[in-house]
């Protein structure tokens, strides 16, 4: 007979000493687990990484293999964020503890804070690598700037907002064996909220004639978190035996690892991020200056109706 509590304590033990010993190499570095079956411990793969996948069938697994391997060849190594809250904020969610830059040194990953009614001080911020503070700032809490309606700054948060709301429904779930038919219902309306809300970006975002600017980079992030809602609505399935339109079972640990791998705050996909760059560049950008007859016949679009210079200043040319 195993002792699983003790078994469990010991590995999280040696993980820890791993760890340890990792930053005492003076390098940066960044552990993912990509574990599969039902023999494996969800709770644990997720406590001993820094990004944890579940594989349920070789696509799955080809898939993180290559984009492990990807994210390797273009990253130019991790960082550590930290940060000094004022009294009354707190995060809304863990901070990893490590987090992948880019092939540029750039990092992507935004920090939700829940603030008290009347709470304001200074948000210090410090980004680490390999042990050293190479980067430092500060910001009151209240001088958070105010994004035009409409703008794709505003897609963008809200965007970034419901895949927040997301992330809470699969905590919630995580390691839960059962679920009342009146939580069912009231998580299925939230996932139900969570498309709708976004149901007007996707319009704009995919409107062939639209003047939004970053459209390319919205429809990237909307295809990531309607990825993400899918499979928590197959989850929620999975909890609810009145369920008869998909006879399919996948088990405990699976359904856990799916939940806990959706409860992951990661940085957004490098294609999403190199395009919101991109539009954020074209905002900077001077106007461009007006095509001439013959320009604006020759790039005008016949699909979209647009032509070069209206594709430039939305940041999509």
């Amino acid at each position: 007979l195993v002792d699983r509590e003790a078994s469990l304590a010991v590995a999280r033990t040696a993980g820890d000493a791993f760890r340890e010993a990792l930053r005492h190499t003076g390098c940066q570095t960044y552990i993912c687990i990509a574990a599969f079956g039902a023999d494996h411990d969800p709770d644990q793969c997720q406590y001993l990484s820094d990004r944890y996948y579940y594989i349920n069938r070789g696509e799955v697994l080809a898939e993180v293999l290559a984009g492990g391997l990807g994210a390797l060849l273009n990253s130019a190594g991790q960082c550590s964020v930290n940060l000094a809250l004022p009294s009354g904020t707190s995060l809304e969610e863990p901070l990893p503890a490590t987090l992948p830059l880019d092939a540029e040194g750039c990092l992507d990953h935004h920090v939700w804070l829940r603030t008290a009614e009347g709470s304001d001080g200074p948000i210090s911020v410090e980004v680490e690598v390999a042990g050293a503070v190479v980067l430092r700032g500060t910001a009151d809490a209240d001088s958070a700037e105010r994004v035009a309606s409409g703008s794709f700054e505003d897609h963008l948060f809200l965007i970034d907002l419901v895949a927040l709301r997301l992330r809470r429904v699969a905590r919630q779930l995580c390691g839960r064996k059962t679920v009342s038919a009146d939580e069912l219902n009231s998580l299925r309306e939230r996932l139900t909220r969570a498309k709708a809300t976004l149901q007007p970006t996707k319009d704009v975002a995919h409107s062939a004639t639209g003047q939004l600017r970053g459209r390319s980079a919205l429809r990237e992030r909307l295809a990531e978190i309607e990825a993400a809602r899918e499979r928590l609505s197959y989850a929620l399935g999975q909890f609810d035996e009145r369920d008869t339109n998909d006879q399919r079972t996948i088990g405990s640990v699976a359904l856990d690892a799916i939940l806990r791998d959706a409860g992951q705050h990661v940085p957004q996909g490098p294609v999403a991020a190199a395009l919101s760059r991109r539009a954020d560049a074209a905002s900077e950008l001077p106007a461009p200056e007006k095509l001439s007859k013959y320009g604006t016949e020759y790039t005008t679009d016949a699909y979209s109706c647009c032509d070069a210079w209206e594709l430039a200043t939305q940041g999509d040319a």
